[in-house]
C-alpha cells in the first residue's frame, strides 16, 4: 500500500482454525485482524451496516488507484489475517510531509 508519506508492505496468511462451537457462536480463535477489518469504514461512510468505527487503515477503492481493482476488492473481503507489516518512509515525499524512521516506530 502506497500513500503520500509511506510505503506499507503487508503479509497476509490464513487465520488459525476456529473450533466449530466457537464459530457457531460467531467467535474466532485468531486475534489478528483481517485486511477488511483494518480498513473498515463506519456505516455513515458506506461501510458495514453495523459498523460505527473506522479501522486504522483507510482504503477507498472508489477514490484511490489500483493496478488491479479486482484483487484489491478480493483482499478486502478475504478472511486472511495480517501476519507481518513493514513500513518504509517515502524519500520522494515533500519536506513538510516526510517522515523519519522514528515517526514510523
Amino acid at each position: 500500500l502506497i500513500s503520500p508519506t509511506i510505503i506499507r508492505h503487508l503479509v497476509l496468511e490464513e487465520p488459525l482454525k476456529t473450533k466449530p462451537l466457537l464459530r457457531k457462536a460467531g467467535l474466532r480463535s485468531d486475534p489478528r485482524c483481517t485486511l477488511g477489518e483494518l480498513c473498515a469504514r463506519p456505516s455513515s461512510e458506506g461501510g458495514h451496516s453495523k459498523g460505527g468505527r473506522r479501522g486504522p487503515l483507510h482504503i477507498d477503492p472508489e477514490e484511490g488507484t489500483s493496478c488491479d481493482a479486482a484483487l484489491l476488492a478480493a483482499l478486502l473481503l478475504s478472511p486472511k489475517v495480517m501476519a507481518l507489516e513493514e513500513l518504509l518512509a517515502r524519500e520522494e515525499a515533500s519536506w513538510p510531509l516526510r517522515l523519519s524512521v522514528e515517526d514510523l516506530s
